[in-house]
């Protein structure tokens, strides 16, 4: 693999992590926010299921980030890839 391809994927690392730690920031602010919300404002507990749905999406998110990429969505990546080259 050449320096320049190297690069290119760095930078593309790099551009996904950041990219979760944006989703996480989000995630922790909202998530204080409906925390208190639920608190102050309603009888009723409901508070954890906005917090169980957006918590799986963000530990899928972050798996995909940190290189720990599930193997069907690898497998239909470089499927795409190859397909997408082929029609060039």
């Amino acid at each position: 693999m050449d320096d320049q391809k190297k690069l290119a994927l760095a930078k593309e690392q790099v551009t996904k992590i950041t990219s979760f730690y944006i989703h996480l920031a989000a995630f922790v602010l909202v998530m204080t926010v409906l925390f208190v919300a639920n608190l102050v404002l309603s009888p009723t507990w409901w508070v954890q299921w906005p917090l169980l749905a957006w918590g799986v999406c963000l530990l899928a998110h972050g798996l995909c980030a940190f290189g720990r990429t599930p193997r069907l969505l690898t497998n239909w990546q470089q499927r795409k890839i190859k397909e997408i080259k082929d029609k060039m």
